[in-house]
């Protein structure tokens, strides 16, 4: 029994050795002499590209934000608010399939550079020097996008087996053409788009912020638990995240049980400032650098 062109489609990307892009002009021919019009857009956008906020989802990715050391290389990026960090990491990939493809075929991890207005507003707020920021992505998660769209067009192929169209080439009858307008099957396109606002208002809290950095009770609270919150986060061994966190103990208690104590303090605060210095290149860890030594200054 002859292979029709649907069975065809789906044999060829269940086997993974046919370029993804030339699956995708095949279908486009398909769902374009079958009269599937929301079909044929999603496949003429995987193959030209998507532009604007109308991306599907599984083409979000998330990225590892790292700068640029002079003395120890890409550092990571440590943010201490999951939004703002979306805000800088997820990345909407837009290219043509073909791009992809080039893309996943390469060595090493894929890189973007952030713009510079973002940049500046990250190294402002961690109180560095203007250093590369760059995006870094893992050629597995350019790999899922192709095969999320590999997936769709092998269920897209099969569902239209199952209901009888299958064509002599790439020519279908009246009756096909019918079941397949009319009849509820898979729709390839209905994957979901992502129409958020990625990179707005990107990198407000970078690193630790505290509303003032005079001493004052509160204000060492505040530190104290933005710390807190960025425990195993710092780029600290072991030994010294453990000293870190009898540190804020100590000084929590004495800010608690004696805050006048302000030589005492002002000891800890040192201690604490002297075990961040310990993670070279971490931005957290560097605003908290920053953070106590304005604020001790005077001591």
């Amino acid at each position: 029994m002859t292979e029709s062109i649907i069975q065809e489609l789906a044999r060829e990307a269940l086997s993974t050795t046919a370029p993804l892009s030339d699956l995708l002009r095949k279908a486009k021919a398909i769902a374009f002499k079958l009269d599937l019009d929301e079909s044929h857009d999603w496949l003429s956008h995987e193959l030209n590209g998507y532009s604007g906020n109308d991306v599907p989802e599984y083409r979000i990715i998330h990225g590892n934000a790292r700068f640029r050391n002079p003395a120890y290389g890409w550092m990571p990026v440590v943010f201490s608010d999951l939004n703002h960090q979306n805000q800088i990491c997820l990345t909407k990939f837009s290219q043509s399939i073909r791009e992809l493809e080039h893309l996943a075929s390469g060595d090493g991890e894929i890189t973007l550079q952030l713009p510079g207005s973002t940049i500046q507003q990250l190294c402002r707020n961690a109180n560095l020097p203007l250093v590369p920021i760059n995006l870094f992505f893992s050629q597995g998660s350019v790999l899922h996008i192709l095969d999320t769209v590999r997936t769709r067009l092998v269920d897209w192929a099969l569902a239209l087996d199952k209901i009888g169209v299958r064509g002599e080439g790439l020519s279908f009858s009246v009756k096909e053409k019918t079941v397949a307008q009319n009849t509820n099957i898979y729709n390839i396109n209905q994957i979901g788009t992502f129409t958020g606002n990625l990179g707005g208002d990107a990198g407000r809290d970078i690193a630790v912020t505290v509303a003032n950095s005079t001493f004052d009770a509160s204000t060492i609270k505040s530190l104290v638990e933005k710390i807190r919150e960025l425990d195993g986060k710092l780029g600290l061994t072991a030994d010294q995240q453990q000293k870190m966190r009898e540190a804020l103990d100590v000084l929590e208690e004495n800010i608690i049980q004696n805050p006048k104590n302000t030589s005492r303090i002002s000891e800890m605060l040192r201690s604490i400032k002297n075990i961040a210095e310990g993670a070279a290149g971490n931005l957290s860890a560097t605003g908290i650098v920053t953070i106590i030594s304005q604020i001790i200054k005077g001591y």
